[in-house]
This record gives C-alpha cells, sequence and structure tokens, in this order.
C-alpha cells in the first residue's frame, strides 16, 4: 500500500470505529479532528477548521451541549488531535429530564426564543416557542398554552464569543392556584358555619341567663295589674 491509501486505510477504520463509539455510548455527536485538521466523523455540524468549544451552544440552530478533549499518544506524547463529543438537547431529552425532576424544562436564547421545550407539540422554535419573546430572564410567572406556570431562569455555560442560552425551569401552578381556591371556599365555609352555629348557642344561653328576670318581669306586671295575689318565683343563685 501507498502511503497515501495507508492512510485513507487507517481513516476509515477511526470513523468506523468513532461510529461504533457513539452508537454504543448513546452519543448524538462525535467529531475528531487531527494535528492536521483532518475530520474523522461526518455527523457532527462543524468542520475542523474552527471546531467548537465546550459547554451549552446552538449548532446549526438547535441547541446541544459539547464536551472537548485533546487526545495525545500516550508513548511518545505527541498531540494526535482534538475528540469532540455532543448531545442534542431536543424534546425526548428535555422530557425526560422533566419526567425526573417533575419541572418542565426548556433551552431560550438572549431573545426570549425557546429553542426546544419540554412544554412545546414540536422539537424545534415554532410559534409557540415565540410566545415567551418578552422574557426578562427573571423568576416570574408565565403563561404558556394556556397554562400557568413560575419559571426560574439561569445562564448556561458556553462557548465565548457563542450566544448566551438560558435554562428556564417552570413548575406548573394551574393545580396549586385550584387547591389555594378550594382551601379558600373550605375555610370560608367553615367560618360562616361555626359563626352561624356560635350565633345560635349565644342566643340559647343568653336566654337561659335573663329567663328568670323574664319570670319576675311576667309576675311584677300581673301585680302592676292588681292580681296582688301572683305567686313570685323563687330563684336561688341566679348567674
Amino acid at each position: 500500500l501507498t502511503r497515501e491509501q495507508a492512510a485513507s486505510s487507517e481513516a476509515d477504520d477511526l470513523r468506523l470505529y468513532l461510529e461504533a463509539f457513539r452508537q454504543q455510548s448513546r452519543l448524538d455527536l462525535l467529531l475528531f479532528c487531527g494535528h492536521d485538521g483532518q475530520r474523522a466523523t461526518g455527523n457532527f455540524p462543524a468542520n475542523c477548521s474552527q471546531p467548537p468549544g465546550a459547554g451549552f451552544m446552538l449548532l446549526d440552530g438547535r441547541p446541544a451541549i459539547v464536551a472537548r478533549q485533546v487526545v495525545d499518544d500516550e508513548a511518545s506524547g505527541q498531540n494526535l488531535g482534538v475528540a469532540i463529543a455532543g448531545i442534542w438537547l431536543d424534546r425526548p431529552f428535555l422530557q425526560q429530564l422533566a419526567s425526573d425532576t417533575g419541572l418542565q424544562q426548556s433551552i431560550v436564547t438572549a431573545d426570549g426564543v425557546r429553542r426546544t421545550s419540554s412544554l412545546l407539540s414540536g422539537e424545534e422554535a415554532g410559534p409557540e416557542a415565540r410566545e415567551g419573546a418578552a422574557l426578562s430572564f427573571q423568576s416570574q410567572a408565565i403563561l404558556l398554552n394556556e397554562k400557568r406556570y413560575f419559571a426560574a431562569y439561569s445562564e448556561l455555560p458556553g462557548a465565548s464569543g457563542g450566544a448566551p442560552l438560558f435554562s428556564e425551569v417552570a413548575l406548573a401552578v394551574d393545580d396549586l392556584i385550584a387547591t389555594e381556591k378550594r382551601a379558600l371556599l373550605i375555610l370560608a365555609g367553615s367560618t360562616a358555619l361555626v359563626a352561624i352555629l356560635g350565633g345560635f348557642i349565644g342566643i340559647w344561653y343568653v336566654r337561659q341567663l335573663v329567663a328568670p328576670l323574664q319570670r319576675l318581669t311576667a309576675v311584677a306586671e300581673q301585680v302592676s295589674q292588681g292580681d296582688l295575689t301572683a305567686p313570685i318565683p323563687f330563684i336561688s343563685n341566679p348567674q
């Protein structure tokens, strides 16, 4: 084999190895850039002349998390190139994260557009994603798809010079608001019931207290009308 043929064969073997490694490791993206600028895998939307840095970033408009590692020959210490791996932060990934945490997850760009979200019906940014265009990236209540959420934001670390991405973590509050309303209704109803019962008990108790006085008043009215034989009730220890 000529040197060119040997190099081509090695490159093919490396591509096959990297593709098998990518599938077994469940990576979405894998790229090896040799020190001479040679590209070793073809599923990464970037070239070796300007390899991406590490962190959260947009690749072809899609959010991803990327890691990179310099590869050295352990025997000689010679630099062989850079390995770059990544995972798409797509809707299935965020849905799994939402299922694990109980909180809805979104990746938002600086202009307030949700590039991908567990809340949206599609994987990519669309009309529903642009409902959040007025986001201030402060903890706030938001309305999305006619549902209310309380959302918090944090900037994701990314490569220097890249457009910043934000993580949006949202807690659905419709059920909490409904529960609060039910609790207030129950509290108001129970308070009214206690007040009514207390009123009846108070009236009965007051009547028990003034009953002896009412009997004396009735006898006094009889005496005032000339009935001097009206019996005067004896009341012992009146309250």
